[in-house]
């Protein structure tokens, strides 16, 4: 039988496959906001939370829309429609902007110093951010990275698409536009500091973005003023990354990279919020702390933080020790295995580090054996701080000393 010939099939023209449904971006959206729809849940159940079990029940049903939403990016020609009207996601893009600028590890004010919420909320941070820009991907793509000579141009073209906007939290990040100035000279000499300018606008952003979501029954404008918003914020987190990659070599916060954030915030945090050695030595030394009880109720976090603060500038002295000892003895390294050893208490013991194992144990610990105890154990099983993962200590503890050799 002769083959039928198409009409509108120009010779030789290459057959472009159909585009199929993207079942990984759809599957991703529906683990990212199936796993928020189970907090929401488990909170608006909590009895705890009896007042507002209804706002956490229509969280539950935004969460719901969002994904839907999004879903339909994953099939082509609703992909399409999307495009060119991206209001149809500007309220859920704004949700996960949301989630991305009050997780970030990168802001010092989203760091607790708790590490096991840190790096939960780290690793939120990470899935929300990969689901937005991937959503961006598909509603944006035409959004390209602007090259070094036109950054200065590109920034004031945002300053004014800000200004038109309605929106009160919206219209007002024009404002944060200001000091986005003599960008391409930064990226060339200066390129960290760009990065730093980069996490404030974009986190602003976030913040305006964030704020105009919360008001909830949004009228179609302000949906889609949230889509040019969240088009913005796409391009400065492209640019943010590329920048990233070409200093650090990656352009992600994976788990390695959200531990050092977290653990350089942490000894901030640390230093801001801690009470002294000599008041958690006064706190400690009350005569009326004989049990178990008694000690946690003076273990505070304060007193907790103060103590890791203690431990890791005694860790920093025995370095600087075990330096001097390698300049006049080369290959040399300072002892530093022990607690007693390394922080220079007597046989005897430390009461502090004594009470802080007590509660790790759930029984009193004989002070002795807590002096003896190896300080990168003690604090890994009592204070949650791995100096393995301590990218600031590490390669110092390898050398000038046999703390964690």
């Amino acid at each position: 039988m002769a083959e039928i010939s198409d009409p509108n099939r120009k010779l030789g023209a290459p057959q472009t496959a159909p585009e199929k449904v993207d079942t990984s971006f759809r599957r991703k959206v529906e683990d990212y906001f199936t796993a928020r729809i189970a907090v929401a849940e488990d909170l608006a159940g909590d009895e705890k939370n009896t007042d507002i079990s209804d706002e956490y029940a229509q969280m539950v049903e935004r969460y719901r829309f969002y994904e839907g939403d999004l879903a339909e990016l994953g099939y082509p020609n609703k992909k399409k429609t999307i495009q060119q009207n991206p209001r149809m996601v500007g309220e859920a893009l704004g949700s996960l902007a949301g989630f991305m600028r009050r997780t970030n590890p990168s802001n010092e004010h989203n760091v607790v110093g708790e590490v096991a919420i840190d790096r939960e909320n780290a690793a939120l941070y990470e899935s929300s951010k990969q689901v937005f820009m991937d959503s961006c991907a598909k509603t944006f793509p035409s959004v390209r990275i602007p090259p070094t000579h036109l950054l200065d141009k590109r920034m004031r073209e945002m300053e004014e698409s800000m200004l038109e906007l309605r929106t009160s939290h919206l219209h007002q990040l024009h404002h944060n536009f200001s000091e986005m100035q003599n960008l391409g000279m930064l990226k060339q000499g200066n390129p960290r500091k760009l990065i730093e300018k980069l996490d404030y606008i974009i986190h602003a952003i976030g913040v305006g973005i964030d704020s105009t979501v919360d008001m909830g029954d949004l009228e179609k404008e302000t949906q889609q003023e949230l889509a040019i918003v969240s088009k913005t914020m796409y391009e400065l987190q492209l640019l943010r990354d590329s920048i990233q990659g070409d200093v650090y070599g990656h352009e992600g916060t994976g788990p390695a990279e959200a531990d050092a954030i977290i653990d350089t915030t942490r000894e901030q945090i640390l230093e801001e919020k801690t009470l002294t050695p000599a008041e958690v030595t006064k706190l400690f030394s009350d005569p009326s702390i004989k049990d178990l009880e008694g000690i946690k109720a003076v273990v505070t976090p304060e007193a907790r933080a103060s103590i890791l603060a203690e431990i890791l500038a005694g860790i920093d002295a025995k370095v600087e020790q075990g330096k001097g000892i390698a300049a006049k003895q080369p290959g040399s390294a300072v002892e530093a295995r022990s607690m007693a050893v390394t922080l220079g208490f007597g046989v005897g013991g430390n009461r502090k580090f004594q009470f802080l194992a007590s509660i790790g144990e759930g029984r009193i610990v004989d002070a002795t054996k807590v002096g003896a105890m190896s300080i990168a154990l003690f604090l890994k099983k009592y204070l949650d701080y791995d100096l393995q993962t301590d990218k600031k200590r590490r390669h110092d503890l390898e050398t000038y000393t046999n703390m964690i050799g």
